[in-house]
């Protein structure tokens, strides 16, 4: 069958959320007051209908040719309502309805106000799978928020963070974290985006115990 443009399915402990779908297509339709909530919520001109389409998934069809900004901007609705959002299109998870808004995601493709350590490894494995073949800038950066004001979230010399990017000519990972109350940078290299995901995450965990994760340089003011 032809997916729709958006899916909405209940979590999963799974890596991956999309790789789950093919298998749970296969059952019976089945959904949940959570998806229906869902489903209700996120009509409008837009998304016309949702239907259930497997066992604990529904999804959306969509009025327009770019379902990746439509599913960004119902991202909330899937956090509210506790549901798993992507486009299967892209192989590209929104958001799993587990995020936490202590820290924000920010990647070459998106800008995400939440964070979960599910929607790391899921945006590692779309970098790899679609944009480091091609080439293509890579980096992701999770970031503290520290107040309500979006410009704060911006801005990576005001906020503690945590930085990697793909150098394709070197075929590794930069990794750098920044606090930004003392002003310390450290930098290391590492070819595994595994290790990346396990930097990045450790830093969110246990941030004042950063330096025991790996050996780390300091960076020149």
């Amino acid at each position: 069958m032809t997916l729709p443009d958006i899916i909405a399915v209940e979590p999963t402990a799974e890596k991956l959320l999309l790789p789950t779908v093919a298998q749970r297509l296969a059952l019976p339709p089945r959904s949940t007051p959570a998806l229906e909530r869902f489903g209700e919520q996120a009509l409008d001109e837009y998304i016309p209908s949702f239907e259930v389409i497997g066992d604990g998934i529904i999804g959306l069809t969509v009025n327009h040719p770019y379902p990746t900004p439509l599913a960004k901007n119902r991202a909330h609705l899937a956090i509210e309502n506790h549901v798993c959002l992507a486009v299967p299109k892209f192989n590209n998870v929104i958001t799993r309805g587990t995020e936490r808004p202590t820290h924000r995601i920010r990647t070459y493709e998106d800008d995400l106000p939440y964070y979960s350590p599910e929607l790391i490894d899921e945006n590692l494995e779309f970098m790899n799978k679609i944009t480091i073949p091609d080439g293509d800038e890579s980096f992701i950066v999770v970031s503290q928020r520290n107040s309500d004001d979006e410009e704060d979230d911006y801005d990576d010399l005001r906020t503690s963070h945590i930085r990697a990017r793909w150098e394709a000519e070197n075929q590794d990972w930069a990794v750098e974290y920044r606090n930004a109350d003392t002003g310390e940078q450290f930098f290391t290299f590492t070819p595994s985006s595994d290790e990346v995901a396990r930097l990045i995450k450790g830093w969110v965990t246990h941030r004042k115990d950063i330096a025991s994760l790996t050996s780390w340089t300091p960076r020149q003011q």
